[in-house]
């Protein structure tokens, strides 16, 4: 957090402010909020389906160790 917030300061932006907007951008109208759910949706169903393979194939592989 203090790299992202000494970066913007070193490129002259107001990190406060910055924050502030991409707050503003993604949730600052019901507009915004739908684009952020439906840009977010598939990143949290992929999530959740990740460990599904993982735990199916740890199953299969008992045989090689």
């Amino acid at each position: 957090m203090y790299a992202k917030v000494a970066f913007l300061y070193l490129y002259g932006y107001d990190p406060l402010n910055t924050y502030i907007r991409m707050f503003n951008g993604a949730f600052g109208s019901t507009y915004a909020l739908s684009e952020t759910l439906v840009k977010a949706i598939p990143l949290m169903l992929a999530g959740l389906a990740q460990p599904i393979p993982y735990s199916k194939f740890s199953f299969w592989q008992w045989n090689q160790n």
